[in-house]
């Protein structure tokens, strides 16, 4: 017989059962309400480089209920604003305090100057290089990539923009000193960690119990690097080093399995359907004639003032100097032609368009017709097409190498790249060494250092960077599980000793 909804409501049973599914509910809410408690929190730095388009696979690991986070720097906010644009600082009154400061210190004293235990130049530099290096009195004379000879020069030339910057560092260490809560987040994330405002907090985190993760995109534009560190990751990243590559990439015995076969399919399909974010490749067209059958370098250059030239660990600051030491030395010892390849990228980047195309091509006006006859400048040409026409590619640390090696070459590096392992680059120290290349080597990779580039693609793509896609949101949620404290071992006494120290020695 079935009840009436107005007698299962007067049902003793019904109401019991009732009352326990409402007593559930609640437990079930008050376990919520205590795990979103003890979920580890998270700081993003900012959401203007850290966002869902970038690093999808990032946010959906930190969807839901699993963890806790916040943007620091958030967009719109004055403090995203003063993050990406520095002369908001000089503008702003309540900051001349800091620019004062600097400005009354001796040389020697604003280099050794330290706040909240950190170097003060150490955390300009890198931006305030950004600043500068796009002007041609950074690329007049030689300045090796050291601290002092940097600060030496901007103290010359540029002391202005030294001051500010380092006021500025001054600024982001105070603020980050005094965020909210900064000490308590067990994770914190931070793009390039090459700007002012990221390095200061990467700094002062250092000595913390807050784990940070430094992140930037891969060239493919769906792949991208995060890495638990405390300093800027372009073109350092820690798969140059033997023991991360070795430790990361499979064993021998399973270099033929189908999951790495698997793997390197897809690698193969992802760099020839790049989509990366900064550059949009030019369509196919008709070469120029005077560089048919010819034996041709090809150097392909960098953005001038790019942060994998500045805060990389190759040992490179001056690219433009560089490039014209390199075309003098290929002119005078060889017969080869060249072709610079600019970055399209540093058109846009820099108010003044093309800083490289325009030096190297106002600088070869001044050389004899026919050297000049021997060089070709292009900033927008597609890169594939200049490759497979050359003989020899040649760069400092640009990731179009791979590009190159994708299709045979095997590139000469100038001052060291993240991806020189395995003996896939010619690696040279300095322009000498380069054309020594030049001259002695057939610029191809064998099928023996192909086959090696190859693993070296699976290890870094499939193995050690991220994808943006919902798949590897696993492994950064593993990555980031709460861990209970690890607790100290201490020594048991089980006995109280009454024996004397030292044993009286017998007569």
């Amino acid at each position: 017989m079935v009840l009436g909804k107005a007698k299962m409501r007067n049902n003793k049973v019904f109401r019991m059962i009732i009352g326990a599914l409402k007593n559930k509910t609640k437990r079930s809410i008050a376990v919520e309400q205590i795990k979103s408690k003890n979920n580890p929190k998270i700081l993003l730095c900012d959401n203007y480089h850290i966002n869902k388009k970038n690093f999808n696979s990032l946010f959906v690991a930190l969807k839901g209920d699993s963890f806790s986070f916040r943007v620091a720097l958030d967009s719109g906010s004055k403090d995203e604003a003063l993050a990406l644009d520095p002369s908001l600082f000089e503008k702003n009154q309540l900051h001349q305090k800091y620019i004062s400061h600097v400005k009354g210190l001796t040389k020697q004293q604003l280099l050794m100057l330290s706040h909240r235990n950190v170097n003060v130049f150490d955390i300009a530099r890198d931006e305030a290089l950004s600043r500068v290096l796009a002007t041609d009195h950074w690329h007049a004379e030689e300045i090796p990539k050291d601290r002092a000879d940097v600060f030496h020069h901007f103290w010359k030339v540029d002391r202005q923009v030294l001051h500010l910057y380092c006021a500025l560092s001054m600024y982001w260490l105070d603020f980050w000193a005094d965020f909210p809560g900064i000490l308590t987040y067990k994770h914190c994330f931070v793009f390039s960690g090459s700007s002012i405002y990221s390095k200061s907090l990467l700094n002062y985190l250092k000595y913390s119990g807050v784990k940070c993760y430094v992140l930037e995109s891969f060239m493919t534009g769906e792949d991208y690097f995060l890495e638990e560190r405390h300093s800027p990751i372009s073109n350092a990243s820690q798969i140059q080093f033997t023991t991360v590559y070795s430790a990361t990439k499979r064993k021998p015995e399973d270099y033929f399995s189908d999951a790495n076969l698997r793997d390197q399919i897809r690698v193969f399909n992802k760099l020839n359907d790049m989509r990366n974010k900064n550059v949009k490749q030019p369509a196919v067209q008709a070469i120029p004639a005077h560089l048919k059958d010819k034996k041709i370098t090809l150097i392909l250059t960098q953005v001038v003032n790019d942060y994998s030239i500045i805060s990389g660990d190759g040992i490179i600051l001056q690219t433009v100097y560089l490039y014209k030491m390199l075309i003098e030395k290929i002119l005078k010892d060889t017969d080869s032609h060249i072709i610079v390849k600019c970055h399209p990228w540093e058109k846009k980047k820099l108010a003044g368009g093309g800083f490289t195309a325009l030096a190297l091509s106002k600088w070869a006006e001044s050389l004899s017709k026919d050297k000049r006859s021997r060089i070709t400048i292009f900033d927008e040409f597609n890169i594939r097409q200049l490759i497979e026409i050359s003989k020899h590619v040649v760069t400092i640390c640009s990731q179009s190498a791979i590009e190159a090696a994708l299709l045979g070459k095997k590139p000469i590096t100038i001052g060291g790249a993240f991806y020189d392992v395995g003996g896939i680059t010619n690696k040279c120290l300095d322009v000498n060494e380069a054309v020594h290349q030049l001259r002695c080597h057939d610029g191809l990779l064998n099928i023996s250092e192909f086959e090696e580039f190859r693993l070296f693609l699976v290890t870094l793509i499939q193995l050690h960077l991220l994808n943006t896609s919902n798949g590897d949101a696993r492994k950064i949620a593993a990555m980031l599980a709460h861990k209970g404290k690890q607790a100290h071992n201490t020594q048991q006494f089980k006995e109280l000793s009454v024996a004397p120290t030292w044993a009286v020695e017998k007569l």
